[in-house]
């Protein structure tokens, strides 16, 4: 959508940022009356590693924002995948960038999960700017990050809120490990073997870009398996987030089936309107391994029930 650009972001936009967020305050206001949240209590996690309830001190609700920012390189190489866009569209770069930051700045959401990051973007723009704004964050770090034009999956968080203590980087995800600040448990409290205190609420945040060709339905379920579990069997947390571009509708596909049930074993799963086979090349959905999470969706039913392919 056509998005207003405030005077406070230009030339000098590190040093300002903070006044844009505050003139931003009324409209943010506004846009979240206007909003219909499906709001989870929680996503549990394995039994394993679940705490019980009295060493979770902190019970705050967390506002998440993910977002594919489309890699410009893919723009400007591929346009054929965007003859949709007006030729008088702001398109470059420099046109971009501030306008997505403008975006994030609306929300202030206390996550930033973002897709198709560039890795040259990151450094220069991204966390710069982000950093100004009370965020900490880290990128992907897989093969790609050698390439000029390369991309991954960047997550941000707020400083004042969470601290990282462990990240994960698999194929095509990237898992951060974030312990929540409590303002009232500032005092010393002995740790434990982990290395971290009784009372530490840790919520892992998985962000993803799975893999975009539509046959590869196994593929992206893998990606996922791989994920959950590396951080069921080797980190301690007591929540689980998993967003990101999926490159499959919400509702109706492999990787839905997978997140819902923790399996797609005896499953038929439909997916872009036909059965999901599998390949010699990339295995079975029956082969792949379960997970003991209990997931559930925070999109509300209404959008996906009535326009499936926009979620």
């Amino acid at each position: 959508k056509s998005l207003h650009l405030p005077e406070c972001i230009g030339a000098d936009r590190y040093s300002r940022l903070k006044i844009c967020r505050a003139r931003r305050q009324a409209t943010t206001t506004s846009r979240r009356a206007m909003t219909s949240i499906n709001w989870t209590d929680s996503l549990q996690t394995s039994t394993v590693n679940a705490a019980r309830s009295e060493d979770i001190p902190c019970k705050r609700q967390v506002s998440i924002m993910s977002w594919n920012t489309l890699a410009q390189y893919l723009f400007d190489t591929t346009p054929q995948w965007y003859r949709y866009v007006s030729e008088d569209a702001p398109v470059s770069w420099p046109e971009r960038f501030p306008r997505i930051l403008d975006e994030i700045i609306s929300f202030e959401a206390d996550i930033v999960c973002l897709q198709e990051m560039e890795f040259a973007s990151f450094d220069n723009d991204f966390y710069p700017s982000m950093k100004v704004l009370g965020y900490e964050g880290i990128i992907q770090n897989t093969k790609r990050k050698s390439e000029v034009t390369g991309f991954g999956v960047a997550t941000f968080w707020k400083q004042d809120k969470f601290e990282l203590i462990h990240d994960i980087h698999r194929s095509r995800t990237m898992a951060t490990l974030l312990k929540e600040v409590c303002i009232n448990h500032k005092e010393e409290r002995p740790k434990k073997s982990d290395g971290n205190r009784r009372g530490d609420t840790i919520l892992a945040v998985v962000n993803c870009h799975l893999e975009g060709n539509p046959n590869k339905s196994v593929t992206r379920v893998k990606q996922l398996q791989n994920v959950l579990q590396d951080i069921s069997t080797k980190h301690t947390h007591h929540n689980l987030l998993v967003c990101g571009d999926m490159n499959c509708i919400i509702n109706h596909s492999a990787c839905s089936t997978f997140l819902e049930k923790g399996s797609c074993k005896g499953t038929e799963v439909m997916e872009w309107g036909k059965p999901v086979k599998g390949s010699e090349e990339e295995g079975r959905l029956e082969d792949i391994g379960s997970h003991s999470y209990n997931m559930h969706s925070a999109y509300p039913i209404e959008l996906i029930e009535e326009s499936p392919l926009d979620y």
